[in-house]
């Protein structure tokens, strides 16, 4: 008794499926005991009510609306004439407001493609139709391949032990004598690499990034800012320099949301989803440039054995190499020798901001741009993208995760490490 007491929950809510069906959605509210042992149950039916906001979308459609520059245009020539990217985000939430009725008008497409036309509605069957027949052999397919997959596998003889996980759980941290007796960096790079943002630097960053792309949490997709660029271009280009020049960057524009696509038709686990990260835009453009820098670079650190990710090489050169290797493993008269299957989903997956900031270092990055990469990498958070509404933002822990600003030259930076140990 006192306060040894336990206390354990005694009092359910039972419903069968019909019921649940009928009356839709149902919630049971357990209130306070009281002097009693039970707590009263509340079952409460009808709507459900949806704890976050859905997000908004801006489609690009809505740009062929007739009032829709006059809009923009009215919104975005308000203010004290900052150029900051706080200034840039009070702007697109402002634009949000005035778009809204007209966003929701361009999205009704839906009811503009009613059923009731006869000739619709049999057009409409036939293609259901179609695509359950594509998704049917699809589906066996898919199977036929993994079942092959499977016994390929079996036949191999790889146990996937936790061998590799208990080795790698001891192996050493950076070596930073190995490293530094390899390639570094240049004087002539080091000052190429922090040298002056240029506005048509950004410009050609903005052309490269591809189209129709996820949007981030604020809505906007990069073909807003293309196709309106007479008017966001002065505003665009002065807050990305400013991120350039202070090294800092608002909270609001380093905000990433993860939408997980099942992998499967009924998924049960966390691995049966994909993670989607959705960053915003303005970010997209100050991460594109700090990539292009180090692509200029990187060939040169990287050893000629890692293949992928570096601009001019094949990851199939190794693939093509490894088929060649292998031939002969089946022969009698052949030395002793084995082959090392390396799981790289976890060095994929999660990269820890320690070991990216003293690669960087040691490899000879200026601390100027090394302090642009890891504000770009240290400042996010997340927000989950569940039942199409999005929760509010929390922060992530030190390490790195898929929306990482340039992934494939962070890998290359490890894999060079795993090169020179």
């Amino acid at each position: 008794m006192g306060d040894d007491r336990v206390y354990k929950k005694i009092d359910v809510a039972l419903g069968d499926f019909q019921r649940i069906q009928q009356f839709g959605h149902v919630e049971a509210e357990y209130l306070n005991p009281s002097v009693s042992d039970h707590s009263p149950i509340l079952v409460k039916c009808g709507q459900q009510v949806n704890l976050h906001l859905r997000p908004f979308r801006f489609y690009p459609n809505v740009m062929e609306h007739p009032g829709f520059h006059d809009t923009l245009l009215a919104v975005w020539q308000q203010g004290n004439g900052s150029h900051t990217l706080e200034s840039i985000w009070r702007k697109l939430k402002e634009v949000k407001v005035q778009l809204k009725h007209i966003n929701a008008y361009m999205a009704s497409y839906s009811q503009k493609l009613s059923t009731d036309n006869l000739e619709c509605s049999v057009l409409i069957e036939e293609e259901r139709k179609l695509l359950q027949e594509i998704e049917k052999w699809s589906m066996v397919e898919e199977q036929v391949l993994r079942h092959k997959a499977r016994a390929t596998w079996i036949e191999c003889g790889d146990s996937n032990s936790n061998l590799m996980g208990d080795c790698a759980a001891e192996l050493p941290c950076l070596n930073i004598e190995v490293v530094r007796a390899g390639k570094c960096l240049t004087i002539q790079q080091q000052r190429a690499l922090i040298q002056e943002v240029t506005d048509d630097e950004i410009i050609e960053a903005i052309k490269s990034m591809p189209k129709e792309k996820a949007p981030g949490v604020y809505g906007f997709p990069i073909e807003f800012f293309t196709k309106n660029w007479d008017t966001v271009k002065e505003d665009v280009l002065a807050a990305v320099k400013q991120f350039y020049a202070t090294g800092e960057l608002a909270p609001m524009i380093n905000t990433t949301a993860i939408t997980l696509i099942p992998k499967i038709p009924s998924p049960t686990k966390l691995k049966d989803y994909r993670p989607i990260s959705c960053c915003t835009t303005l970010y997209k453009i100050i991460s594109k440039v700090l990539t292009r820098r180090i692509k200029t670079v990187i060939a040169d650190l990287v050893g000629p054995s890692q293949s992928a990710f570096v601009e001019g090489r094949s990851i199939f050169d190794n693939i093509l190499f490894s088929h060649e290797i292998f031939k002969c493993y089946t022969r009698k008269w052949i030395s002793p020798r084995c082959v090392l299957k390396v799981d790289l989903r976890k060095a994929y997956d999660t990269l820890e901001w320690g070991f990216l900031r003293q690669m960087l270092s040691t490899l000879g990055f200026p601390s100027k741009f090394t302090h642009w990469v890891m504000t770009c990498v240290s400042t996010v958070s997340y927000s989950l993208m569940l039942n199409a509404r999005v929760t509010a933002p929390f922060p992530q822990r030190g390490v790195l995760g898929r929306e990482i600003l340039c992934l494939p030259t962070s890998l290359c930076l490890q894999w060079s490490t795993w090169e020179e140990n």
